[in-house]
């Protein structure tokens, strides 16, 4: 059977014979509603951002017809679990638990990929609440967490891919050291030069992947009511 996973067909297609009814219960999506929606949406070929009601009920109908065939839906200690114990096969998963359970495992043979399609991207952000006494501070910190050596470091620690290229890559002496002898280029690689396994936004040369990397605009009540019954009618089917 197939063993290297790199299409959303591999995660939705239920037709007989497919990679999914092949590994009936051994698949996992993302618990995380809006994670689940925008893969659902990609593999029909929306736009992640359209929720008008023909897309809404296909991406409602798709998950159904899916949940069939799935172990669960999975959150991220649920499928750590489950890929750290072989019970599961695939995990819709976000990138950083990936490593994490690579390495704490140890299982080298689990790997992290973006399906040719692409994916939804998302990203941690530092935020500054409206009425936080020190914003100044909190500027402060801000700055220093987005130097370069102190972004690697954060990666390093918390396993996530970051866009700080100057982190990633280090600056023009230690792109020549590594010329020249091939010495680990940037700050602290070549740990954070791999994290995980691929990101195509930094990807030299560039991944095509990085064009069809998409993310979802803000949302109002009334849409964010309509996803949430949405996902209830699909948790309960």
């Amino acid at each position: 059977g197939q063993t290297t996973v790199n299409s959303w067909d591999q995660l939705f297609d239920t037709t007989a014979g497919s990679f999914l009814r092949m590994n009936q219960g051994r698949v996992t999506l993302q618990a995380d509603r809006d994670e689940a929606l925008a893969a659902t949406a990609i593999y029909l070929g929306h736009d992640i951002n359209d929720l008008s009601p023909a897309v809404l009920n296909e991406v409602e109908a798709t998950l159904i017809d899916v949940k069939r065939y799935l172990a669960q839906f999975a959150d991220a200690t649920t499928y750590y679990e489950g890929l750290a114990a072989d019970t599961f096969h695939v995990s819709h998963a976000w990138s950083g638990d990936v490593l994490f359970v690579r390495e704490a495992t140890p299982k080298p043979e689990i790997t992290y990929t973006i399906p040719n399609e692409g994916a939804h991207i998302w990203a941690d952000n530092y935020v500054i609440p409206k009425n936080g006494q020190n914003k100044d501070t909190a500027m402060v910190f801000i700055n220093f967490m987005w130097e370069a050596a102190n972004a690697a470091v954060l990666a390093m620690f918390r396993n996530y891919m970051i866009t700080n290229r100057l982190a990633l890559n280090g600056g023009p002496k230690s792109q020549a050291a590594f010329a020249a002898s091939e010495e680990p280029p940037g700050m602290i690689l070549p740990y954070v030069w791999g994290l995980p396994d691929i990101n195509p936004l930094v990807a030299d040369p560039p991944d095509p992947r990085a064009a069809l990397m998409k993310t979802l605009v803000p949302r109002t009540e009334a849409q964010n009511t309509a996803l949430a019954a949405l996902w209830d009618r699909v948790q309960t089917a």
